[in-house]
């Protein structure tokens, strides 16, 4: 393990916040979003990603739901039959986790491929991610176990932060992270060595009191958000089996999409923030790379 991050190679430009930016947030989102789906469709196979990823995730909800209703029906409302269901939503809860994880990481890992001129399949991402599964499963319980233990109280969040470190104060939790999966599939850091990399990337780049100001997925959002509705129609229609299925189908691909979408802005965003690089090539902008986050409110 390294015993210190690199120092990070100069970028083409410096950021630029979106004060100085012709494109809003939301029509930079969009942009990025639709040069991001190109990527995506560039190769049929990086398509199999999000759907293998979807496909898993309809899987779990199999296993779980199925036990969970076997639950209901054989032992009825008590202590014990509440202790199982709870466990069994954590491990669900834990197996989503790891599934957005670890498929996110194989995005990631074909992107920067295809980010680099490089030939990346969706055959190369499952392999770079299977090659640091045990490290994608351990930060998929960090993220599980975060979720719990922020939920808990101060106390336990302060246990929390003091673990991960002090690089965290200042940047907010969903920023440190943005870079954790690249680094846990390309260097040598652990865990708790990516998150503190990851952190002091975005600080270097672009600075502290920062909140993301790019979301790249809202058109297929809007697709769940519809996909939801037509689901509440059809449970006002007394099809309530129906209207279930339609939701989980239609979210579930939603979020799956969003999820290749955003992995791939993360693979350019990080070879961008470490190299200084701009995949030109895919029509990405230094503008795009600069306008990931903006300073948060009041920070100015």
């Amino acid at each position: 393990m390294h015993s210190a991050p690199p120092i990070l190679k100069p970028m083409q430009t410096p950021p630029i916040f979106p004060d100085s930016q012709q494109l809003g947030s939301y029509a930079r989102g969009g942009r990025i979003g639709q040069l991001c789906w190109a990527v995506l469709r560039s190769d049929q196979s990086l398509l199999m990603l999000p759907v293998l990823s979807f496909a898993a995730f309809c899987m779990l909800m199999l296993v779980f739901g199925g036990a969970g209703l076997l639950l209901i029906t054989s032992m009825g409302n008590t202590p014990l039959a509440g202790l199982i269901a709870t466990l069994l939503m954590v491990g669900a809860y834990l197996g989503i986790t790891f599934i957005s994880t670890f498929f996110g990481a194989a995005v990631i890992g074909a992107a920067t491929l295809r980010l680099s001129g490089k030939p990346g399949t969706a055959s190369d991402g499952l392999r770079l991610a299977w090659k640091r599964v045990g490290l994608l499963l351990g930060w998929a319980v960090i993220q599980t176990s975060g979720g719990v233990l922020f939920r808990w109280g101060p106390v336990s969040r302060l246990i929390y932060t003091r673990w991960l470190g002090s690089l965290m104060v200042g940047l907010g939790w969903t920023v440190s992270i943005t870079f954790i999966i690249p680094i846990l599939l390309f260097e040598d850091y652990g865990i708790r060595g990516s998150f503190h990399r990851s952190a002091l990337i975005i600080r270097q780049r672009w600075g502290d009191n920062l909140t993301s100001n790019v979301s790249v997925g809202v058109p297929i959002l809007l697709l769940a958000v519809f996909g939801f509705a037509v689901s509440l129609l059809l449970a006002f229609l007394a099809q309530p089996l129906l209207a279930i299925v339609v939701a989980l189908l239609t979210i579930g691909a939603a979020l799956t999409c969003n999820a290749a979408l955003n992995g791939i802005y993360r693979a350019a965003l990080f070879q961008y923030a470490t190299q200084g690089i701009v995949a030109a090539h895919l029509n990405f902008t230094p503008k795009d790379m600069a306008a990931a986050f903006k300073p948060a409110r009041g920070s100015r």
